[in-house]
């Protein structure tokens, strides 16, 4: 099996999986310690729906519907928009089964939207 096929880790000695384990819990902590510290109340909840609707947004900057949040201009980037929407595909193709009927329907509903805005803007 080549490394690339290899399952996760398989190729690493069991010392560098056991180091790279304890980096990643030390990290993980330290982020979650300071995250917890620099918290204002103000983000919205963090989960798979606001994941896709931000995605989503990031689509709408891209195709010129929102203005950029930045600058305050309505910018076309189609290529970015068309990465965005082939990331949200593949989320929806990775996570099947994975998901609410809520979450599906969603995931389903934006792409199908945005593939939409997509055609019109090209077309």
């Amino acid at each position: 099996m080549s490394e690339h096929n290899a399952p996760c880790g398989e190729h690493e000695s069991p010392d560098a999986t056991h180091q790279r384990r304890e980096a990643e819990q030390k990290a993980a902590q330290e982020y979650h310690e300071t995250a917890k510290a620099t918290d204002t109340g103000q983000m919205p909840k963090l989960d798979f729906s606001t994941f896709v609707m931000s995605l989503s947004s990031t689509v709408l900057v891209h195709l010129g519907e929102i203005p950029d949040l930045q600058t305050g201009k309505a910018a076309v980037n189609i290529p970015l928009a068309k990465q965005t929407i082939d990331i949200l595909g593949m989320i929806q193709e990775k996570t099947k089964g994975n998901l609410t009927c809520e979450e599906e329907r969603l995931i389903r509903d934006l792409l199908f939207e945005l593939r939409v805005k997509f055609v019109q803007r090209t077309a």
